[in-house]
């Protein structure tokens, strides 16, 4: 997808990096096929399958891209840690050692992201009227905050994106999709080509990319 300014045509994509399907998120009601089918027909060039404390298997990726080649899926997933707080993880899916699961100590996952070369986004920390600040903010091991989904709040949203000015990380935004009216609602912009889940991982380190807020 292109934006053209007076000078220059700059190149950007458009990605819905959060989003669940009922293959492995079972608070979700979307079928992962339905889904690639729906993706092809909204004006995002993209999504990222982030199951909860799942990553799908290489064979389960490859038969849903099979399926429709000519829609572009990426995969991480959405972890629940210890204190309940949510994170979305990317990483080079070509690494397969990784060791990440459900209710894992904080300290403990940033640091195997981090051994692993991946990025860690927080996602909807404010949700159900969690109290939080700069300082706790500061304290996350986080490259990025996502600052717009279903699941936030103007008000969640506009102290999100405080926290992130503040601290200098990058905003992203996603759908949360966990129904299928909501695929696409929300998405992040990047500045270069992605191609695959690395791309993904350096576009969020360069802060390359960005919360769209319509």
């Amino acid at each position: 997808m292109y934006l053209c300014n007076k000078n220059s045509k700059i190149l950007i994509m458009l990605i819905d990096i959060h989003v669940h399907t009922k293959l492995h998120s079972p608070c979700s009601l979307i079928d992962p096929y339905s889904l690639v089918k729906r993706v092809k027909y909204l004006p995002i060039d993209g999504i990222v399958i982030t199951e909860h404390d799942y990553v799908w298997n290489q064979k389960e990726r490859e038969e849903l891209r099979a399926y429709c080649p000519d829609v572009f899926i990426l995969f991480g997933m959405e972890l629940n840690c210890k204190r309940s707080l949510h994170y979305l993880i990317y990483y080079d899916l070509s690494i397969t050692d990784i060791n990440l699961y459900e209710y894992m100590n904080e300290e403990d996952m940033y640091k195997e992201v981090n051994r692993c070369g991946g990025v860690i986004v927080a996602a909807h920390m404010l949700r159900y009227g969690r109290r939080v600040n700069v300082s706790d903010v500061a304290r996350m091991q986080v490259n990025g905050l996502e600052v717009k989904s279903t699941n936030i709040t103007d008000e969640e949203m506009s102290l999100t994106l405080k926290f992130a000015n503040t601290l200098n990380l990058c905003t992203t935004a996603g759908s949360d999709a966990h129904q299928i009216d909501d695929v696409g609602r929300f998405y992040t912009s990047f500045d270069f080509d992605i191609n695959n889940e690395a791309d993904l991982v350096r576009a969020i380190k360069a802060k390359a990319c960005r919360a769209v807020i319509l």
